[in-house]
C-alpha cells in the first residue's frame, strides 16, 4: 500500500501481542464488532444486543 494512501485504516491489538490492520473507518469497525463479527482476531466476536447507551463520565 502506498505511503500517501488516504483511505481510513487503523490497527487493533489483540491483547496477546498480535496486531490486525483494518481498512475501514472506526465507525464501521465498531458497528461490525457490536453486531458480533470477529474484529480483533479469530474467535473474538462479542455480541451486544443493544441498544447502545451513552453515559456521561464524571
Amino acid at each position: 500500500m502506498a505511503a500517501d494512501d488516504t483511505a481510513p485504516w487503523f490497527l487493533v491489538e489483540d491483547g496477546e501481542g498480535g496486531w490486525a490492520r483494518y481498512d475501514m473507518s472506526f465507525a464501521e469497525w465498531l458497528y461490525r464488532y457490536l453486531i458480533g463479527e470477529d474484529m480483533t482476531g479469530p474467535n473474538t466476536s462479542a455480541f451486544y444486543p443493544g441498544p447502545v447507551q451513552l453515559c456521561r463520565l464524571r
